[in-house]
């Protein structure tokens, strides 16, 4: 990991609520960052042993707890997608919320790009009739954030 994505971990770590803030806006749903979770994924046997940049656990007051897995890019990784449609099945598969540890969560992922623009934000792979898997990220490309908006948002709380 580069020095860059250490940065960007580091910043939502000290803020989660604004960068859930910004990466869930385009959903229009306002979901409450409740902690951090532990980032290794359980590995399949054989498989790679996968470590997700950040997983937040997110409360809904209205429905189903959710995990967010972020990664951060510095620049672009052509596996990213498949990467994170794994580390979304395995803790979709073996994270467990509430008293009872028996509730699933939903499982979003989030590509952040430090730099540049995320150039495929879907994994179809679905048949005519929407039969199989569909994997769609929240991407924020931070370079097309107006800087002087955001600043102003920060000043004034």
């Amino acid at each position: 990991m580069g020095a860059f994505d250490q940065a960007a971990r580091f910043a939502t770590q000290a803020d989660p609520d604004a960068t859930m803030r910004r990466v869930l806006a385009p959903t229009g749903v306002a979901l409450l960052f409740r902690e951090w979770l532990d980032t290794r994924t359980i590995p399949l046997p054989g498989g790679p042993n996968r470590t997700a940049d950040l997983v937040a656990a997110l409360d809904d007051p209205a429905g189903q707890p959710a995990l967010v897995v972020f990664e951060f890019q510095s620049r672009h990784d052509p596996d990213k997608l498949d990467v994170t449609l794994e580390e979304a099945g395995i803790l979709r598969g073996h994270a467990r919320h509430g008293d009872d540890r028996k509730g699933k969560y939903k499982v979003l992922t989030a590509l952040v790009y430090l730099q540049g623009h995320c150039p495929d934000d879907l994994l179809d792979m679905t048949l005519p009739g929407g039969f199989g898997t569909r994997h769609a990220p929240l991407v924020w490309n931070v370079g097309e954030d107006n800087a002087i908006a955001a600043l102003e948002a920060v000043a004034g709380g």
